[in-house]
């Protein structure tokens, strides 16, 4: 490699990606002769790259050892320091610089049993006034079957440019595991304050394995820190990116598909749980020979989740796009992470997607955050207007029972102060009696009903009936809350009309409801029940010349505790209930509930029956 006129003061490292000489099965440099001076026939090999089956005795797998050597042309320099950093070598490796041993991770070996395996990466610095550095390096490596000797590329430079690279590097990847810390230090505090959602226990462990999984890759920043063996790293390498798969696939179940039972989340967390503990005892050479089941499980979750996250973005669900994103983001950097690790692409480390989805999922949590306050907030509101109208249901209660109780009170009064009455009149008082006590048993009647109907524990009776003559008999009973006003009740539906399916009692309930409705909101005039029949079932129209209804009424007129605009009966008349329990008992039968009205052109319920 020539690097005569090559400007040191760019300060920036060479990459020696290229064609080595590559003597397998052969070291080119020991501890008792040094330099072998009969070189045997090398061989050119590609760097960066694994030496497939050449260092094999008898080529048969990446087992084996053998010795690199590149010889770099320069400009003399005796000042110069110049240094180079070696990250990746399977498995073993010792780096001689002009015959002098510089640095090494492991021992390299020609025999397994003698060998030590170590993958860490390291510097080496140097100083020449030569105008040839001599590069040799000694790799070993009866450990990984599917790669052997230099798998990324080596850096060569200035000590302060190479230096300088690889602390941005390092700089770089612990900077990205502050943040995962940082996340999962808050996550974990929300996680006990209160907030005991699976989602933020499963996105915490997803948090810590994806900072095991950093520090234990490119750099291998923690084999630095701690007295980690091979074995070990191997160990923790599976676990950490098996681990970050797993909590990740949790933590999307959980929150784009808390309550589905899928079969495929269960199979894969028993495995995934199973294949831990399998590493936990499998030694590391074994482990290597099955990393191909082990990237081919890690790589399921980061495909199906972003599909999973992307069926909630359709089905709308509130800020799903966030979790895509996120989900993306993960996918993304996995799917560099295994080209580089195959060898398909040679880059350092790159964080870019990694920290976008984080802060992707960290938007995610502070939307539902504001969107719960807001919530929050609504619901305050609602509840308020709740407790308001509890208190003015009570109130309503009271009178529309206290008016009918009080006027059953007078008539017997009546009946017993007169006692020479004729018996006509005392039949005709009986009669209106009787009326008034039905009013009161069909306002209790809807009080229990709401409850029940809530319950889904009203059972029908249907029978076939003459809706004509069970309008009459309705007629009858609300007849006397007309008395004093200019208003006429109209049975129009003809006596041949067919018969309908329905359960009498509550046939009754939602003509009385419908009509008292009708009383109370019409000061003269006409109230009007006609029928016509199409398709099957039967249309009941109850028609009035009373006050009518705006849009906003027309749209809460059937909600529960809602009333349309007072009418004579006052501001406490009702209690709210009539025309949602008439919807629902219609909706039972088979039917549809329907109105429509204009302020100061009345009304016309129309419901249906089969």
């Amino acid at each position: 490699l020539d690097l005569r006129g090559w400007d040191i003061a760019a300060n920036r490292p060479l990459t020696l990606d290229g064609q080595w000489e590559f003597y397998p099965n052969e070291w080119i440099y020991n501890e008792a002769s040094g330099l072998n001076t009969s070189l045997p026939d090398s061989s050119y090999l590609s760097v960066p790259g694994s030496w497939g089956t050449l260092a094999s005795p008898n080529h048969e797998s990446t087992f084996g050892f053998g010795s690199y050597r590149l010889r770099i042309l320069i400009d003399p320099d005796e000042d110069e320091i110049y240094s180079l950093r070696i990250n990746d070598i399977s498995s073993a490796s010792e780096l001689f610089v002009n015959g002098r041993s510089l640095a090494k991770s492991g021992q390299p070996a020609d025999q397994a049993q003698q060998y030590i395996a170590q993958n860490v990466p390291y510097n080496a610095s140097f100083m020449t006034s030569s105008d040839e550095i001599e590069i040799v390096i000694q790799a070993a490596n009866f450990h990984n079957p599917y790669s052997g000797g230099i798998n990324t590329s080596i850096k060569f430079g200035t000590q302060a440019a190479v230096s300088k690279e690889t602390d941005f590097s390092i700089g770089t990847q612990l900077s990205v595991c502050l943040i995962f810390l940082l996340h999962a230090v808050y996550t974990c505090i929300l996680y006990f304050f209160g907030v005991r959602q699976k989602a933020l226990f499963y996105f915490n462990l997803m948090l810590l394995c994806g900072i095991i999984s950093i520090l234990i890759v490119d750099d291998k920043i923690i084999l630095t820190w701690l007295p980690i063996n091979f074995e070990w790293a191997t160990k923790f390498n599976n676990w950490s990116y098996l681990g970050v798969a797993v909590f990740l696939l949790q933590y999307a179940r959980e929150l784009v598909a808390p309550q589905a039972k899928i079969k495929f989340f269960q199979w894969y967390a028993w495995f995934s749980a199973a294949f831990s503990v399998f590493i936990l005892f499998a030694p590391a050479a074994l482990l290597l020979q099955l990393d191909m089941l082990n990237v081919g499980t890690v790589i399921i979750p980061f495909l199906s989740v972003p599909f999973l996250a992307w069926r909630a973005v359709q089905r709308g669900e509130p800020d799903a796009i966030y979790l895509f994103l996120g989900m993306v983001g993960y996918m993304n950097n996995i799917l560099w992470s295994f080209a580089k690790v195959v060898g398909w692409m040679n880059f350092g480390y790159y964080p870019v997607d990694m920290v976008v989805s984080i802060i992707v999922f960290c938007a995610y949590w502070f939307r539902s955050y504001l969107r719960s306050s807001a919530q929050t907030a609504r619901l305050a509101v609602e509840l308020q207007k709740a407790d308001k109208q509890k208190d003015d249901f009570l109130v309503n209660t009271s009178h529309e029972l206290r008016n009918p109780l009080h006027g059953i009170l007078t008539i017997a009064q009546t009946i017993v102060d007169n006692e020479d009455q004729d018996r006509t009149g005392s039949k005709e008082n009986m009669k209106l009696l009787i009326s008034v006590g039905k009013r009161m048993s069909f306002l209790l009647n809807d009080l229990l009903d709401f409850t029940r109907l809530k319950e889904n524990s009203i059972r029908l009776q249907p029978a076939a009936l003459p809706v004509q003559t069970i309008a009459s008999g309705v007629m009858d009973m609300i007849r006397f809350m007309v008395e004093g006003k200019r208003l006429r009740l109209i049975n129009g539906i003809p006596d041949a009309f067919p018969l309908v399916a329905a359960d009498e009692n509550r046939l009754i309930q939602i003509l009385f409801n419908l009509l008292h409705n009708a009383v109370k909101f019409t000061e003269e005039g006409s109230i009007t029940i006609s029928s016509h029949e199409k398709d099957g079932f039967a249309y009941i129209h109850i028609t009035d010349t009373g006050s009518g209804m705006d849009h906003d009424t027309l749209l809460r007129i059937f909600q529960p505790y809602e009333q349309g605009p007072f009418g004579s009966a006052g501001p406490t008349s009702g209690i709210g209930l009539g025309l949602s329990i008439c919807r629902q008992l219609v909706e039972l039968h088979g039917g549809v509930l329907s109105v429509v009205s204009a302020p100061e052109h009345g009304a016309t319920f129309t419901f249906s029956l089969p």
